[in-house]
């Protein structure tokens, strides 16, 4: 009788993951959909991780562990998990967050019905705040928000493997922060002339550790400059003349001069009239959209230490007042 390959792959890296692996695991292992493998690559733990993942591929035959000698990163070990990867489509799963029980079935359904998506995402919640977090949703939001910021919650995502493996893209493993990022970039860029799209569901089918107790400065610090690769290959392919520095200054929370503020709103205005061209008609009104958050966002840091830095730090409250609704759903 001849092995049928599962329909999907969840793929899962983990260093030293003891303290939330076994909830993380289980909760894939209690999907409502059981057409899958699961993939766990062990990226060299010294920790108990080796014993737990042991102890669980005894337990159920769809576990397949897989056991760098050295640790790899984060993207060359997911890179691993998808050239062993034998489903149609490949389920992100991080070794710290929990996946409701219906979420492959959800995400299958949907990917199975819509031939042209080849990302589908969801909303997620999170374990500290236990509030909602919505990422743009339709594909239009989605391609307008890409250049300004990453759209897609990475554990939450299923991506279409063809897609990969025929046009050879896959996680950067130069960057050590924001690899998904240069992932959805690569895939976007793809996109342009093969009329891919990509979804994000509204349903809440992943719970999110965010570990608010750790020092997340420098980590946020250096995920910023590695974002900021991905986004200046993509003001590039749209035509937008941009340095890096700047595209790091209008995405940072530092504090501005008056002077600063003007010049990166300028540069912001550049952006958004080349992506309205660059964009379908349907996307401009998500695109205004951005702007006005992006905007509120920058004005918001002006230093108050002159006249005019006075002005634009009130200025932003009236912006916001005016549109706080469409500032919400963007920030």
């Amino acid at each position: 009788m001849s092995h049928r390959e599962p329909a999907i792959s969840v793929i899962m890296s983990v260093f030293n993951g003891q303290e939330f692996l076994f909830e993380a695991i289980s909760s894939i292992l209690e999907q409502t959909f059981i057409d899958y493998e699961f993939i766990i690559v062990n990226d060299a733990s010294i920790d108990k991780t080796s014993n737990i993942l042991s102890e669980f591929s005894i337990k159920d035959k769809r576990i397949k562990i897989i056991n760098n000698v050295k640790n790899m990163g984060l993207a060359r070990s997911l890179n691993i998990a998808i050239s062993e990867a034998k489903g149609n489509f490949i389920a992100r799963m991080d070794a710290d967050d929990y996946s409701y029980p219906d979420r492959l079935l959800t995400q299958y359904r949907y990917m199975s019905k819509h031939s042209d998506t080849i990302v589908c995402g969801t909303s997620m919640r999170t374990y500290e705040e236990l509030r909602n977090k919505v990422p743009p949703l339709s594909h239009e939001e989605i391609i307008s928000s890409i250049v300004f910021d990453c759209p897609f919650y990475h554990p939450t995502v299923m991506i279409r493997k063809d897609i990969l493996l025929k046009s050879g893209i896959i996680y950067p493993e130069s960057y050590e922060k924001a690899q998904d990022y240069g992932l959805w970039t690569e895939l976007f860029l793809t996109s342009i002339n093969n009329n891919y799209k990509f979804i994000n569901l509204p349903d809440i089918l992943l719970k999110y550790r965010t570990h608010p107790n750790r020092n997340r400065n420098e980590y946020f610090s250096e995920q910023e400059s590695y974002a900021a690769k991905s986004q200046l290959k993509l003001t590039h392919a749209l035509g937008i003349d941009i340095d890096i520095e700047n595209i790091i200054k209008i995405n940072s929370s530092e504090k501005l001069s008056s002077n600063e503020v003007i010049y990166l709103n300028n540069i912001l205005k550049i952006m958004i009239n080349k992506i309205n061209i660059f964009l379908p008609v349907k996307c401009k009104k998500h695109i205004q959209k951005i702007y006005i958050a992006k905007k509120f966002k920058l004005y918001s840091r002006t230093k108050t230490n002159d006249l005019l830095g006075i002005f634009l730090k009130i200025y932003s409250r009236f912006l916001y007042l005016a549109n706080r609704k469409k500032i919400k759903s963007v920030l």
